[in-house]
């Protein structure tokens, strides 16, 4: 009786050629779906890291726009002089510069709109009193001065709560 030699191999091992095909089959299963969780792994390390890095961004933001609430706090319903806005021009550059720069896009508009405001509330300067005393129509024009000058203030804490909200939106976002 003759056989045919490659029926001959097969039936011999054919256990074994069955288990080398679900192995293999299954060690490329195996492959595919650490390759794709180690892609998703990666993913989110990158997000992690992208979100760390705007964190630090935001960090200098935060700080200048904190120290510039503590100093209105300050001023809170006190008329002011031009001596008295001195030391606010550090704060005021440094509001302008950080809203230039590329890292603040998602929050320009909020930090545009604080460097509007503090524009606005340094125009509101009172004049200095001066050795005469003040008739009725001069008290009553400085009073009205310094309640604009108050409304300036409370608009420009207003623009600074909401740079500071849109930041820790977009922290915890990330």
């Amino acid at each position: 009786m003759i056989t045919n030699p490659t029926i001959l191999a097969i039936g011999t091992s054919a256990g074994s050629l069955l288990v080398t095909v679900v192995v293999g089959a299954a060690t490329g299963i195996l492959t595919y779906l650490a390759l794709r969780h180690h892609q998703q792994v990666f993913a989110l390390m990158k997000r992690i890291n992208k979100n760390q890095e705007d964190s630090k961004d935001f960090e200098n933001a935060t700080t200048y726009l904190k120290e510039l609430l503590e100093k209105l706090c300050e001023y809170a319903q006190k008329p002011c002089q031009a001596a008295d806005f001195t030391p606010l021009t550090r704060l005021h550059n440094l509001v302008k510069d950080i809203a230039d720069e590329d890292q603040m896009k998602p929050i320009r508009t909020e930090l545009v709109a604080v460097a509007t405001s503090f524009d606005h509330y340094l125009t509101k300067v009172l004049p200095p009193i001066g050795a005469q005393r003040l008739t009725v129509e001069k008290y009553i024009e400085r009073l009205e001065l310094a309640m604009k000058q108050e409304r300036a203030r409370i608009d420009l804490v207003q623009a600074i709560k909401g740079a500071q909200q849109k930041i820790r939106t977009l922290c915890k976002g990330n």
